[in-house]
């Protein structure tokens, strides 16, 4: 094996080709279009997607897999949070907290080091985690638009935070998203265990999420502010700046709109999930 530090530019894999993370996407996409496609036919008795529901609520060995599933994620999750936290600190111990945050444009070999050793392996992870629709599928379960959009968009985005040299935004991703995975993976574990939380820490874990998706618009967007410098605009030229900022703009606008789009989303889903819940709840009391 390889003593030299991990290196994106260089490092030559099947993954880091920009065709894998958007071929994948787009099978995943098509398989949970099947997926939930099916669920109409379920009333037959005797249909392959209803026997596999009734074997997934009574089999020791589905019990099994979701719980061994899960339990490698807290651990997956907890290794990338601990090792980021050393790695990054090595990074900024050489280069400077501002490095971090907007290194120069003039920038070399931005995507290498020990940190993003531990990223790579965080964005080798979110294809890992696809089986989370595959246990939802088993079980019977519809694949809800928020699931499979999160799942699908995360494998791109982190190729082109790779791809654009985006420093920040993978330092943000490694940091805020492995640290909520530990206690989002967490609660599924002891749910698929047999453990019923009560409604109010449901909500936690969805807010969790969404504090991350305001903490990355209100970091993309002061990036932006420093990656935009002495904007100006003429019929002739059209809008012109100098970049401030290492990045390619076609992966900080990608990034940064997918973020939006998660913040969007989610509190859509917990507006619409936990009023329903408050208007059931007040419909029983009355």
């Amino acid at each position: 094996m390889s003593s030299s530090p991990f290196d994106w530019s260089s490092h030559q894999s099947f993954l880091t080709h920009w065709s894998t993370p958007w071929l994948t996407a787009f099978t995943y996409v098509s398989l949970v279009l099947l997926a939930n496609a099916t669920l109409p036919n379920d009333q037959a008795p005797l249909s392959f997607r209803k026997r596999l529901q009734n074997w997934t609520r009574s089999s020791s060995i589905f019990y099994f897999v979701s719980v061994l599933h899960n339990s490698i994620l807290i651990l997956v999750s907890i290794y990338i949070f601990v090792g980021f936290l050393y790695g990054a600190h090595a990074y900024i111990q050489v280069h400077g907290y501002w490095h971090a945050l907007c290194p120069p444009p003039s920038a070399q070999y931005l995507t290498k080091g020990p940190p993003f050793l531990i990223i790579y392996i965080f964005y080798v992870s979110k294809y890992y985690e696809l089986l989370d629709t595959v246990l939802l599928a088993c079980k019977g379960r519809r694949i809800i638009p928020l699931h499979a959009y999160h799942h699908m968009i995360m494998l791109p985005s982190m190729w082109l935070c790779f791809d654009g040299d985006l420093v920040s935004s993978l330092f943000g991703l490694a940091f805020f998203n492995s640290a909520v995975h530990i206690i989002m993976y967490t609660y599924y574990l002891f749910y698929a265990i047999g453990y019923k939380f009560s409604l109010h820490w449901k909500k936690w874990v969805t807010r969790l999420q969404i504090l991350q998706f305001v903490t990355g618009a209100c970091g993309g967007t002061f990036f932006f502010l420093l990656y935009v410098t002495q904007p100006s605009f003429s019929m002739t030229t059209g809008f012109n700046y100098i970049q401030g900022c290492a990045g390619k703009s076609y992966s900080i606008l990608a990034v940064f709109i997918v973020n939006i789009s998660f913040l969007i989303f989610f509190i859509k889903f917990f507006q619409k999930t936990y009023r329903r819940s408050n208007e059931n709840t007040e419909k029983k009391l009355h």
